[in-house]
């Protein structure tokens, strides 16, 4: 017996509503899976954000409580200190005048001066290769009496490293109540070229100007420690 035209109607109806049905079904698995995606997508973005802050954290926690002669190690394994007859040093250049140094990182020689900008404030004792100031400025801090430490590339890639240095600006700073403890954290040029601001030597120190010496270790590491070895600063 054939079927009527309104049970015909009506089972293409129940179809069509089967086959939309099951599509809704399947928008719904594939809007949940591609939320699923940007969350996964959302949390790696954050923790690789978090996880050098994090990771600083937990480095510092090592040296908290720590003098500046438990985090260094000693002057007996730096090498041999180079003395040379500091010259250039009362020479002001212009501000964004670029000078080359004979030596890298310098001790002494021409620089900017400029209020604010070189010297670099004292209050700033720790640098990163995006934030250290040109070494213009810093050489000015120089001929002011600073100290300063300079790292290369290979320190500035070990937390732990930095995590030690950072740690001996702080303990610097925060004894410093009369401004005597002149002392600064920062990347070195690479000693064939004093461009770009990519550190070297792996730690050195460049004491102020005065017939200016300049003392470079032997080896980055104390055995059995991740502090750079650098002498603590006078």
């Amino acid at each position: 017996m054939a079927k009527s035209s309104k049970t015909e109607k009506s089972e293409r109806r129940q179809v069509i509503d089967d086959i939309r049905r099951k599509q809704k079904r399947a928008d719904k698995r594939q809007g949940m899976a591609i939320v699923g995606v940007c969350v996964v997508v959302a949390l790696v973005i954050i923790g690789a954000a978090l996880y050098p802050k994090a990771r600083d954290i937990v480095n510092d926690q090592k040296w908290k409580g720590k003098s500046v002669a438990e985090i260094g190690a000693g002057a007996d394994v730096c090498g041999d200190i180079t003395e040379k007859e500091a010259t250039g040093s009362g020479e002001h250049v212009p501000e964004g005048q670029q000078v080359d140094y004979t030596d890298a990182p310098p001790a002494f020689g021409a620089h900017w001066n400029v209020a604010g900008v070189a010297p670099t404030p004292i209050g700033d004792r720790f640098y990163t290769a995006d934030s250290r100031p040109e070494l213009e400025a810093l050489v000015h801090n120089l001929e002011h009496g600073y100290t300063i430490l300079w790292y290369d590339k290979t320190a500035g890639d070990d937390s732990g490293e930095l995590s030690a240095m950072r740690a001996i600006a702080k303990i610097m700073d925060a004894n410093d109540t009369n401004q005597r403890l002149k002392f600064k954290v920062a990347p070195g040029p690479p000693p064939t070229s004093r461009r770009p601001a990519s550190p070297s030597p792996r730690a050195s120190t460049s004491p102020s100007p005065t017939g200016a010496s300049t003392r470079t270790p032997r080896s980055s590491t104390a055995p059995g420690s991740t502090a750079p070895r650098s002498a603590a600063p006078p």
